[in-house]
């Protein structure tokens, strides 16, 4: 591979992972010109995301602060997901990567939850049942405000790390703003074909209703499970983990509240399904449900019946979502590289923070 200096790079997908992808790019590199060309014709995955602390920190690294975007996201914070079916007892796992931690006033010591519960000999239920997390959300306390006892992120009360709960729609719209009000060269066409040069590196990208081809130094494919770069130009094989998880599809519904002050909880819910599992997102407008299956065991009609009847939900439109686990055998080639669904069926469009500040710098 080359050395290349790199002064243009060009993203193709105007999904989450293309627009954090270019505010992070614009609003960390003075220098580049920065083009995003988005589709009209395919539509973005809106089904209510479950995010983690280092999206928060992402985004505050490049000047936001979550009172920024979160109402723009419709945004509620998350204190971890919660398991239900998944054993005799409901549990839950923290989602964030500082762990609660119990605040010793008096010593001002700090002693992890972890080193309480081996110390106590709690069983695996007394330390559900105890776990800060999980007390917290089950009586929806906040571990930021209030009186608790329960100091949140190792006794700290910065804002800038929280997991949450948001809109991907929402999300898309107001990074879409930004960026544009930061410079970025925004296309609204689909991407047909390229042109290489004689070692295989993208020389430029042939657009449908466009004259005249897009180039640049780099382009990032964040096409999703397309991988319309990554995969049909740099032929890229996906290696496929479908035998140690086996699940391909998706039907997900969006339901009013009833009562949100009930019904709006700080957390993800995990429960059991018949052929999979379904997750409950709450944002700040809706819930979201959504059945994650194999189609080996259940086909996708029987698969909304059994969500809908699981949630009591019969007027709501769906939506079915075909996917794959696995990953790409490489995350870049020549002069493209992979963020977020393009590279891996994992949440690691993020990676474009580290990844551009090591290449780019």
């Amino acid at each position: 591979m080359r050395n290349i200096k790199v002064n243009d790079i060009v993203i193709v997908g105007g999904g989450s992972s293309g627009w954090l992808s270019a505010i992070y790019l614009l609003k960390t590199f003075e220098h580049l010109n920065i083009t995003l060309i988005e589709s009209d014709k395919i539509p973005h995955i809106g089904v209510g995301e479950s995010i983690q602390p280092q999206v928060t920190r992402f985004l505050y690294s490049i000047g936001y602060k979550p009172t920024d975007w979160m109402p723009h996201a419709n945004a509620t914070y998350k204190l971890g997901t919660m398991f239900n079916g998944w054993s005799d007892n409901q549990f839950m796992i923290d989602s964030e990567d500082a762990v609660f931690n119990i605040l010793d006033t008096t010593e001002h010591s700090y002693f992890a939850t972890h080193d309480v519960a081996i110390a106590t000999g709690m069983t695996a239920k007394e330390w559900s049942d105890w776990f800060p997390p999980y007390r917290l959300a089950i009586n929806n306390k906040s571990p930021k405000f209030g009186k608790e006892r329960f100091n949140y992120l190792d006794g700290s009360l910065d804002l800038t790390t929280n997991a949450v709960q948001w809109d991907n729609l929402a999300i898309i719209e107001w990074l879409k703003l930004e960026c544009i009000k930061l410079g970025v060269n925004h296309i609204v066409d689909n991407v047909v074909d390229t042109n290489l040069d004689q070692e295989g590196y993208i020389k430029e990208l042939i657009l449908e209703d466009r004259v005249v081809n897009v180039s640049g130094d780099l382009y990032i494919d964040c096409t999703g499970f397309r991988g319309v770069l990554i995969g049909d130009v740099c032929k890229r094989p996906w290696e496929s983990v479908e035998n140690i998880l086996p699940t391909n599809n998706a039907v997900a519904i969006r339901k009013k509240y009833t009562n949100p002050q009930k019904e709006c909880h700080p957390y993800t819910e995990a429960t059991t399904m018949d052929s999979g599992w379904m997750w409950t997102i709450p944002t700040y407008n809706d819930l979201t449900h959504g059945y994650v299956y194999s189609d080996k065991y259940i086909d996708k009609d029987e698969a909304e019946k059994e969500l809908r009847t699981k949630i009591n939900e019969w007027d709501a439109s769906v939506m079915h979502v075909p996917f794959r686990v696995g990953q790409r055998d490489s995350i870049a080639h020549k002069n493209v590289y992979a963020v977020g669904l393009s590279r891996t069926t994992r949440s690691d469009k993020f990676n474009i923070y580290c990844e551009c500040n090591r290449q780019l710098r």
